[in-house]
C-alpha cells in the first residue's frame, strides 16, 4: 500500500506533458495539479495511508489526477470509490470523466445529465458535462450547462474563467444572430 501511495504521490507532483490535439476535458493547459501545493497532496496521501477507505481522501486525489490528466491513476483511485460506493456522486461523475477520456462522449454526457438531475447542487458535474458539450461544438448546450455551473459553484478562479468564456460565447452569438 505504501508503495502504491507513494507512487501516486510521484505521479502527482510530477509535471505532465500537455494533452494533444483535442485538448484536456479537464479545461486546462498545465492543470491545477500541477500548480497545487504538494502539502495538500502530502496531506491527501497521509489521510489514505491512515484509512485506505476514506472516500473523500480519495475522491480529492482523484480530481487532482483528473486535471494533471493521469487518467490510468485516477481510474484505479476511482474504482475503488465506487466499489466502496457505488452511488457515490463524486465517485460517479468522475468514472464518466475517465469515460470521456477514453472516447465515450455520448454515455460520459448521459451518465453526467443523470448525476446533475439527481445533485442539481454539485458544481463539478455542471463543470464537466459543459466540457463535453464544448468539445462537442454544442455552444447551445455549453452556455445552458456552464450558466449552472456559475450558479452552483463557489467562488473559485475556475469560475470566473467559465463566466468569462460564457460572456464571450454570448456576445460571439449575439453577433453571428445579428449578422445574419
Amino acid at each position: 500500500m505504501i508503495l502504491v501511495l507513494g507512487g501516486l504521490f510521484l505521479s502527482v507532483s510530477t509535471e505532465q506533458a500537455p494533452r494533444a490535439a483535442g485538448g484536456s476535458l479537464t479545461g486546462n493547459s498545465q492543470s491545477e495539479s500541477a500548480s497545487a501545493p504538494s502539502g495538500d497532496i502530502q496531506r491527501l496521501l497521509a489521510a489514505l495511508e491512515k484509512d485506505p477507505n476514506d472516500r473523500a481522501a480519495m475522491n480529492a486525489l482523484t480530481r487532482r489526477l483528473l486535471f494533471s490528466q493521469q487518467f490510468a491513476e485516477a481510474q484505479e483511485l476511482n474504482a475503488r470509490v465506487l466499489k466502496l460506493d457505488p452511488t457515490d456522486v463524486e465517485g460517479r461523475t468522475y468514472a464518466a470523466v475517465l469515460m470521456s477520456a477514453s472516447g465515450k462522449q455520448q454515455g460520459a454526457a448521459e451518465a453526467l445529465d443523470t448525476i446533475t438531475s439527481e445533485h442539481p447542487d454539485f458544481a463539478d458535474a455542471w463543470f464537466f458535462r459543459g466540457m463535453i458539450a464544448m468539445q462537442s461544438g454544442d455552444s447551445g448546450k455549453t452556455l445552458e450547462v456552464w450558466a449552472r455551473f456559475v450558479e452552483v459553484a463557489p467562488p473559485s478562479p475556475r469560475r470566473y474563467r467559465i463566466e468569462q468564456m460564457l460572456e464571450s460565447m454570448k456576445q460571439r452569438n449575439e453577433s453571428q444572430e445579428s449578422s445574419n
